[in-house]
């Protein structure tokens, strides 16, 4: 099926993107899709304690395509508040390659992040193609390395790449290496 409209068709690449609450999953997929589709659900956070850290959040999921270099991006981001994790399952059957957000300026998050990889992701990393784990950072400095990320959640540090999930170019680095390390097994 040709999806370009020059003639070739273009491979499919389903990425789920996941990560705790405020870890920039939903800005990472618009940013991505900025030139194709972009749909986001995101509503008023109903928790006081997770409304200290956004007052929006994803209810079901965030979904995004793009085409980039003869792929057919499809994006799917997990939701980020507890009470929407039963999601999580529905999506990660669907996917074929994982982003696993942390932020960065957030040790908190990292942790929390690490109990949620550790809860749905790592006992499925098997059904990916590939992951990454993509550390987002603004411009907030951060105690941690790349290293103490990749250290805290239990994965190889040539996994853990940094991200600006405001910057295209940026996500473009984080999927690249999501594909190169595809590309390279």
């Amino acid at each position: 099926m040709d999806l370009s409209g020059k003639g070739a068709a273009l491979k499919l690449a389903r990425v789920l993107v996941a990560g705790p609450l405020g870890a920039g999953k939903t800005t990472f997929i618009s940013t991505m899709c900025s030139d194709g589709v972009f749909i986001s659900t995101d509503r008023r956070v109903t928790s006081p304690v997770e409304r200290r850290i956004k007052e929006k959040t994803t209810v079901a999921f965030d979904y995004g395509c793009t085409c980039w270099n003869e792929i057919k991006l499809v994006f799917y981001g997990t939701p980020g508040q507890k009470r929407f994790f039963y999601f999580i399952p529905v999506l990660i059957k669907r996917c074929d390659y994982l982003v696993f957000m942390v932020d960065w300026s957030s040790p908190p998050s990292v942790y929390r992040g690490r109990a949620l990889f550790e809860r749905y992701f790592r006992p499925n990393l098997s059904r990916f193609r590939n992951f990454v784990v993509a550390v987002h950072e603004e411009d907030l400095p951060s105690p941690l390395t790349l290293a103490d990320v990749a250290e805290i959640l239990a994965v190889d540090r040539g996994r853990v790449v940094q991200s600006v999930a405001t910057n295209r170019e940026s996500c473009l680095l984080v999927v690249s290496k999501l594909l190169g390390l595809l590309l390279s097994t």
